[in-house]
């Protein structure tokens, strides 16, 4: 009985580190990010007052209809704003251990690639996907967003030096499965570094730029999630594949 307490407390601490793991790298993800995501908002902040001086001179010269056209750009851009930033809010939160709840995977990618947005046009990656929708599965979508975002950074850091970036992304069925694949053109993982990448604290980095982190968390949350995650090379670069068991009670007819 005690050793069965032992064991009980044991688990519980671990499950704590890690929560307290995956949050940490969650919010370090954000900090990175911080100065693409200011530029973003900062971009439309600008376009709206160039927008809102237009639409004093349509007033002041009394083209009112034409100042209610000039609205339009404005409430989008506010639109597409708030969404982001409400979106942050929701990625930044700490997420209770072991949701199981119903998610789209193709929705947590439109999610993922929304934060990563600014970086993606400034960069001028080609990005390319292939998304079967809706692609039901269980898990927490804040956590799985976590993982996706983490394997697109990572490809992106690996195709910096390329003059021409190409990003793929394909969400397809596989039997009882969904296979989520994020590809790159940046060269590849070394072979003989291929085994070690999901260890925690392993990165090829330099110093300063990353912990080796995120794929030993993005690791341990796929497999919480009742699913895969693995690494390999095709021709040009490298390619990383999330399974996850399809959501059989979601596309049940009853």
């Amino acid at each position: 009985e005690e050793l069965e307490q032992l064991v009980e407390e044991r688990t519980r601490d671990l499950r704590t580190a890690q929560d307290g793991l995956v949050q940490s790298a969650k919010l370090a993800a954000l900090g990175q990010m911080s100065a693409a995501l200011a530029h973003e908002i900062n971009q439309p902040l600008t376009a709206q007052r160039m927008q809102l001086a237009t639409l004093r001179l349509l007033l002041d010269h009394g083209r009112v209809d034409d100042a209610y056209k000039a609205l339009k750009p404005v409430d989008d851009m506010l639109t597409r704003m708030a969404a982001l930033t409400g979106h942050l809010k929701t990625f930044a939160r700490k997420s209770p251990s072991g949701l199981r709840e119903r998610l789209d995977l193709a929705a947590v990618v439109d999610q993922s690639l929304q934060l990563l947005d600014a970086r993606l046009r400034d960069e001028q990656v080609s990005t390319v996907l292939h998304l079967t929708r809706p692609a039901w599965v269980r898990g927490d979508a804040i956590r799985l967003e976590q993982v996706l975002i983490n394997l697109l950074r990572n490809a992106l850091d690996a195709m910096q030096d390329k003059p021409c970036k190409r990003l793929e992304i394909r969400l397809e069925a596989d039997e009882q499965l969904w296979r989520l694949t994020v590809t790159d053109n940046g060269g590849g993982i070394a072979e003989e570094h291929l085994p070690n990448v999901f260890d925690p604290f392993f990165t090829t980095k330099p110093v300063g730029d990353g912990l080796g982190l995120g794929l030993a968390v993005s690791f341990a949350i796929v497999h919480e999630s009742g699913g895969r995650l693995s690494a390999d090379n095709h021709v040009n670069g490298a390619v990383f594949t999330v399974t996850l068991p399809i959501d059989l009670e979601a596309h049940s007819p009853c």
